[in-house]
């Protein structure tokens, strides 16, 4: 599933060895949809239907087919991310391989500094004086890169390569601040935003509550079942957290840029998928 590689790498990194798979059994995926609310899933069906009683015959033969192109590009894209997160953790363990050479010979201190470097340092390893030096403004360099990951901040604006983006902030007619993103789940509601940034918080979100979070892998996704709406810090009208807002009938904003600092847990906010807007109530 999309977001997936960023979990693996950290998995990797930590010392495990990258999963051969994930597989969902039939059984376990009936006995979700058993304990689910059938409520949204009711809904899209309905939905569905609706539309396609509206096309013509020709109009619903073009929509099918086109739909099942979709559907076969969708697992084209899957096993192919699959296969590239399977030749980096092939390539990860030559560099380490590599690095434990380096190390008995003096030239670093630890197999895993080879990753900050680039071939061409490597291919004197006789005269490497200097690396010490550079590995550890690169690691510092990357450190700043994941700390502005996890707070949603584009890798482009954290090293400088294109200002921030100003911010869209407005007052509504009733006096409260609006804040505009992109919509990507239709519908209003009404509720307490829950600020949720990682996965042992996820005890704090309650039902009807809105789910706001940076954003959304598909570890996340049983939150969508609570979450009243989904307020997210980056994202696109395709990314995982809109799909799956549409999917469970739940508005969403998405590319709200640092809501999840310009918001207080606790707040009550209108969130406004059809327009994509965030309004602070009190």
């Amino acid at each position: 599933m999309g977001g997936k590689a960023a979990s693996l790498g950290e998995l990797i990194g930590a010392g495990f060895p990258i999963p051969s798979g994930f597989v969902v059994t039939t059984a376990a995926y009936a006995a979700y949809l058993k304990s689910s609310d059938p409520g949204p899933v009711r809904s899209l069906v309905e939905s569905r239907a609706e539309a396609e009683a509206r096309l013509t015959a020709g109009e619903l033969r073009r929509l099918q087919s086109a739909v099942g192109r979709v559907r076969a590009g969708i697992l084209i894209r899957e096993e192919s991310a699959f296969l590239v997160d399977r030749i980096t953790a092939v390539v990860r363990m030559i560099a380490l391989r590599l690095g434990a050479a380096l190390v008995d010979r003096s030239v670093l201190e630890r197999a895993d500094d080879v990753f900050p470097l680039f071939l061409d340092e490597l291919a004197h390893v006789d005269d490497l004086s200097d690396l010490g030096t550079t590995i550890a403004r690169r690691r510092t360099a990357f450190a700043r890169l994941e700390t502005a990951y996890r707070e949603g901040v584009p890798w482009p604006v954290a090293i400088g390569a294109v200002p921030s983006p100003e911010e869209d902030e407005r007052v509504s007619p009733d006096g409260a601040a609006t804040l505009t993103g992109v919509p990507a789940s239709r519908g209003t509601y009404v509720g307490t935003a829950r600020i949720v940034t990682s996965l042992a918080e996820f005890g704090h979100l309650a039902r009807g509550d809105v789910l706001v979070a940076v954003s959304t892998p598909p570890s996340w996704t049983p939150l969508f079942q609570i979450a009243g709406a989904v307020v997210t810090q980056i994202g696109s009208p395709t990314s995982h957290a809109a799909i799956v807002a549409r999917e469970y009938c739940v508005p969403a904003v998405v590319a709200l840029d640092r809501i999840t600092a310009r918001l207080v847990d606790g707040q009550r906010v209108r969130v406004d998928g059809t327009r994509g807007t965030v309004t602070i109530v009190d």
